[in-house]
């Protein structure tokens, strides 16, 4: 079973933010699209994780004027794998070692 609600841990200071909760969104045919944490910003906008054609995951504030991108990691991931290995993400403020895992299910 896919992993549907990933939790992210270790970022600090102003990027705190990215911490938390994303939940899966899927592609028509199942495959991960992207992790969104909604309205998971101070200004209220969405939060996007979002793995690059280049295997390099990245985090997108996501509103109606633009994707700006916010944080981005430096390992590379293959493609099929949706869960990022714990990884260096730069951000406009600094850089974190930031642990990624599938949040135990809520039964």
């Amino acid at each position: 079973v896919a992993c549907q609600e990933l939790c992210v841990s270790g970022f600090g200071a102003e990027d705190d933010k990215l911490n938390g909760q994303f939940a899966r969104l899927s592609g028509n045919d199942g495959t991960l699209a992207f992790w969104l944490k909604l309205g998971g910003l101070p200004n209220g906008a969405d939060c996007r994780l979002l793995r690059g054609a280049d295997g390099v995951w990245r985090y997108y504030e996501v509103s109606s004027q633009a994707n700006t991108s916010i944080g981005e990691g430096t390992l590379r991931t293959p493609a099929g794998e949706d869960i990022p290995q714990d990884d260096y993400v730069l951000t406009p403020t600094g850089g974190f070692q930031v642990e990624y895992r599938c949040c135990p299910q809520q039964l």
